[in-house]
């Protein structure tokens, strides 16, 4: 009996997918087991293996799905963020504090501005104030919704 380390595994799993030619890929925690550098080789295959294929990626380890074009952040079986990874960064919420926890501070794509520096601060003041008052009317919306219902 071979007996195979896991990133052989990987390996070997990888070229099937390869051979196969099939248009959509499915990898459940293709990297999980590995150690960051045997991580880094698998990935790199990754790209070949997903180049031009639709391809379902279910990864705790975010370093797994940092490449892909969107990314769906899963709490309780529901879709509580959904974007790319640079998006999801910017967006400062549970992607961001994962992705944080995991990988440390030290990745310039955590520390990159949420808005173009050069954006003046009145500019920035006005969309937030915008932001702000699109979700009053929204909650308001939300309340008005939910009289009507009590009261008939």
């Amino acid at each position: 009996g071979l007996k195979l380390s896991g990133g052989e595994k990987q390996r070997v799993a990888i070229a099937r997918a390869l051979l196969k030619g099939s248009p959509l890929v499915l990898m459940d925690e293709a990297t999980s087991a590995l150690d960051t550098n045997t991580e880094k080789d698998i990935l790199k295959m990754l790209e070949v293996l997903m180049k031009g294929k639709t391809t379902i990626v279910v990864a705790h380890r975010l370093s797994t799905a940092r490449n892909c074009d969107n990314i769906a952040v899963l709490e309780d079986g529901k879709v509580v963020e959904y974007g790319s990874h640079d998006q999801l960064l910017r967006r400062g919420a549970k992607y961001h504090a994962m992705w944080t926890q995991q990988n440390g501070a030290g990745d310039d794509r955590a520390q990159r501005p949420a808005h173009d520096p050069t954006t003046s601060l009145d500019e920035l003041l006005a969309r937030e104030r915008a932001r702000q008052d699109a979700d009053a009317k929204k909650k308001a919306q939300a309340q008005a919704a939910l009289d009507r219902k009590r009261c008939c």
